[in-house]
């Protein structure tokens, strides 16, 4: 009882250390006053009459210039050619009810604000914006200067971002005339809702600076209180209190990361809008229940059971509306969530105070934490309604309240281990009458050995059989892929879905890499040798490919010699190729390219194939051609794969007496290299093949049928014969059912394609001119 009141006394001196420090800081460091009683008049913000603007940072406040449906820019305001905006609209503020022919525009849409800012003397200002809901592009005195995502005109060619910005612009005829671009196609709210900030250069960076330090601290804070009560959870897993404010910390400091200053954005720039909004929703929804949950942990026989289970349907149901539903309707949630907070804050203060008064363990320290929350949280909402005139103290009220749950389960935990140093002590004294049962053990412990001796002997005998069970499972194993070949013809001979057949396709080429690594791993493999082009090669290959080229939308962009031949098997470095190309696809994001190139150095054919994914480790590069090396898939998160592929890559290339190596960056992607043996005599291939298609001057077409086409022959004479996806995602546009010489004309196509017949593929191109 006297540890638990000077833990209580220490918390309140500590209390007061923080109040002092916490006013210090936020009264005397902070280098700026804001100003707000300025107001935007007629589109102007006059400032002119301030004699000195060191050490202030204006609040730009007032009624802009609003031109609706319109995205201009400064040359659309020449003094010739001026446009007549739509009304004003207060800033900051949201557009949502400003009205036009009698109707309210609602939040989507896309809209230009202009003001301008009067100074007195001509020198370089600052400018810092918030979020604007959702898009923004800024304009000062004629120039573009920053923004935030795409505005566009639709939701297709906009992007929403709520990324902070500064701007410095130098004043011009002791003005600055801001242009302001907003589009909003996702939140429920659009316009240019958070304060913007007017100051000099130095004052801006240096509100800037303060924001930064305020949540870095304080998110730092957070973060390290959830790791450290998260290993003591580790070392005590009985105590569900310490994972819970682990959890609690984590979700406190998720959302701070996602509000004000939006430090998330800084530390993952490649994240989503939808994604950091929906983060943002999330961590406050779950840190209710969390919080919840801590305090019943603590009191079960005080806090309502009911109650929570209630109050996890709820909080579940508001967040599955914010991960399905779309942006513009889980953004209304707040509006209703807060009603729910606000009951079951007042719940758990009402609680508080009861376990308080009647003095059940840490409940004085647990509402005081709460209480100073509560009190800054009254602050900074009547400060903000400039009722009061302090400051904003929420980050230090939630520091408090942090740091009270912080000391409670420190004393909590402590209070455990000065139980566990007691019955320590007791069972030492039990020890002293264990050495007589020791000895005894002891003797036990000699006739179990002879035991375990014979029991050694059975085990070797064991392990003898399962060694043989091994050597019987890898026949059996080899034995069901062997037979999985057949059912696996039938569906790719059968099946008309192309999805099947591509399956089927990927299927058929595992089991034989299967087959053939667990064959060649202990004999040679056997080459059925002919001439034949790399263009082959890798069109055999890409053909194979293409559902999945066209499901990511990869372009892939062929450059190869026509020079380039070699001896090798067909079937086997087709499935070389598909095997490399298959790799490339699933590690290259969607809407990308696959590089494939092949040149003739001396005696060698070089062909490589680069993708745009992520790279492979430095450390990990060791592991690509082993057998079932599967790390890619773990680190990266792509979809699953055996690893066998480039085993039998290397084991293929290598019987060609070839050489196979790669070159990859981290974040830059992976060039996978082959070098093959030329001949020194091209052979003319497929030459049979060609001839057997129909000949070009055979289809006449009529003028109405090359006007159909006519788009079509436009985009695709800038295309080589190798550019397969996009000659076929091309041609894909035509309806063969127009007519007969249309449909003739597609498999001619397709055919030249396949065979690589530049020269037939330009003759078709040529006839429906």
């Amino acid at each position: 009882m006297q540890k638990k009141k000077e833990v209580l006394y220490l918390f309140m001196f500590f209390l007061a250390c923080v109040f002092v420090f916490a006013g210090y800081y936020e009264f005397h460091r902070r280098k700026v006053d804001f100003l707000s009683e300025y107001q935007i008049r007629d589109g102007v913000l006059d400032l002119s009459d301030i004699a000195s603007y060191s050490n202030k940072v204006f609040l730009i406040e007032g009624e802009s210039e609003f031109y609706w449906n319109k995205l201009l820019v400064p040359d659309d305001f020449e003094e010739n050619n001026k446009p007549v905006p739509d009304g004003h609209v207060h800033i900051p503020g949201i557009w949502n009810s400003f009205e036009k022919d009698g109707k309210k525009i609602g939040g989507m849409g896309f809209a230009t604000y202009r003001f301008t800012i009067k100074v007195k003397n001509d020198d370089w200002y600052g400018l810092r914006f918030k979020e604007f809901d959702s898009a923004y592009k800024v304009w000062a005195n004629g120039e573009f200067t920053t923004g935030s995502g795409e505005v566009g005109r639709t939701k297709l060619t906009y992007r929403p971002s709520w990324k902070r910005n500064e701007l410095v612009v130098r004043s011009k005829d002791q003005k600055i005339d801001i242009v302001l671009q907003i589009a909003n196609f996702d939140h429920r709210k659009g316009g240019a809702e958070d304060p913007i900030y007017f100051g000099t250069t130095d004052n801006i960076l240096e509100l800037k600076k303060n924001n930064i330090i305020n949540s870095s601290f304080l998110l730092g804070f957070l973060l390290m209180l959830s790791i450290y009560h998260f290993f003591l959870y580790l070392f005590r897993r009985k105590d569900i209190s310490m994972i819970l404010f682990s959890a609690l910390s984590f979700f406190m400091a998720l959302r701070m990361m996602s509000t004000g200053e939006k430090i998330i954005i800084d530390l993952f720039p490649e994240i989503s809008f939808s994604t950091a909004i929906r983060i943002e929703y999330i961590s406050y929804q779950i840190a209710l229940p969390l919080m919840y949950w801590f305090f019943y942990s603590f009191y079960k026989q005080l806090i309502s059971k009911k109650i929570f289970r209630i109050l996890n349907y709820v909080v579940t149901i508001f967040c599955l509306i914010v991960l399905f539903a779309p942006i513009h309707i889980f953004t209304y949630t707040p509006m209703y969530f807060q009603v729910v907070a606000t009951m079951v804050a007042l719940y758990m203060l009402y609680k508080l105070t009861h376990a308080s008064v009647k003095q059940y363990d840490y409940a004085l320290i647990f509402q005081i934490g709460y209480l100073v929350f509560f009190a800054t949280m009254i602050n900074d909402i009547l400060y903000y309604n400039k009722i009061i005139n302090t400051t904003f103290l929420m980050h230090w009220g939630l520091f408090i309240m942090a740091l009270s749950q912080s000391v409670v389960l420190s004393l909590k935990f402590s209070t455990a281990i000065s139980t566990n140093e007691k019955l320590t002590a007791k069972l030492e004294k039990h020890n002293m009458y264990l050495e007589e049962t020791i000895e005894d053990r002891t003797k036990q412990i000699i006739e179990q050995k002879e035991e375990i001796e014979a029991q050694a002997e059975e085990l070797k005998a064991a392990n003898t059989h399962l060694v043989e069970l091994t050597n019987f499972k890898e026949s059996l194993t080899q034995m069901i892929i062997h037979d999985l070949k057949n059912p696996l013809n039938i569906v790719l001979n059968f099946s008309k879905d192309e999805r099947v057949v591509f399956a089927g396709t990927q299927m058929l080429n595992l089991v034989q890499n299967l087959l053939d690594v667990q064959r060649y791993e202990k004999n040679k493999m056997e080459l059925k040798l002919e001439e034949i082009s790399i263009g082959t090669l890798i069109n055999n290959a890409t053909s194979q490919l293409q559902y999945l080229i066209q499901e990511k939308n990869i372009n892939t962009k062929v450059l190869i010699n026509a020079n380039c031949i070699v001896e090798a098997d067909t079937d086997i470095m087709v499935r070389v190729f598909v095997n490399l190309l298959s790799n490339a696809i699933k590690f290259t994001p969607n809407n990308s390219t696959i590089i494939i190139e092949s040149n003739k150095q001396g005696q060698q054919i070089i062909t490589s194939i680069s993708d745009s994914g992520p790279g492979i480790p430095e450390d990990q590069k060791e592991l690509v051609f082993e057998k079932f090396g599967q790390f890619l898939v773990r680190r990266m998160g792509k979809s699953g794969s055996t690893g066998i592929g480039l085993t039998f890559c290397k084991m293929a290339v290598e019987a060609h007496n070839g050489i196979i190596d790669f070159e990859s960056k981290l974040g830059k992607g992976t060039t996978f290299i082959v070098k093959l043996k030329t001949i020194n005599e091209p052979a003319t291939t497929h030459s049979t093949t060609h001839e057997q298609l129909t000949t070009p001057e055979s289809i006449a077409f009529t003028d109405e049928e090359k006007k159909i086409l006519a788009e079509v022959i436009k985009m695709l004479a800038n295309t080589k014969i190798y550019e397969i996806s996009k000659i076929k995602h091309l041609i894909s546009k035509i309806n063969p059912a127009q007519s007969k010489n249309i449909e003739l004309w597609i498999i001619n196509v397709k055919k030249a394609i396949l065979t690589g017949n530049q020269q037939r593929f330009e003759q078709l191109l040529e006839i429906a001119k």
